[in-house]
């Protein structure tokens, strides 16, 4: 996770950045269009990385399941009673 979001949100910034200075602008379409681009920037990195937080962390949960699974299906049947119990809720 350390090595994805610093680089994003590092790109989103500049691009906002680029657009907020187009913003300032005087020319009048530019201006609404750079400041719309800037505000749907925004959203989107929002969006994009609590997104990505939510399919890590829900591809976390299926592997520890699978691995639980694993181990009960290798392991002893004392034993498997016990994993299973451990893992339960």
């Amino acid at each position: 996770m350390t090595l994805v979001y610093p680089p994003n949100i590092r790109d989103h910034i500049l691009e906002i950045a680029v657009l907020v200075i187009g913003a300032n602008s005087k020319v009048g379409g530019l201006k609404e269009a750079c400041a719309f681009a800037a505000l749907l920037l925004a959203v989107d990195c929002f969006l994009l990385n609590s997104f990505l937080a939510a399919i890590v962390g829900v591809m976390i949960e299926v592997r520890s399941c699978l691995f639980l699974a694993l181990v009960a299906r290798h392991s002893p049947s004392h034993l498997r009673f016990a994993t299973l119990r451990l893992s339960g809720p």
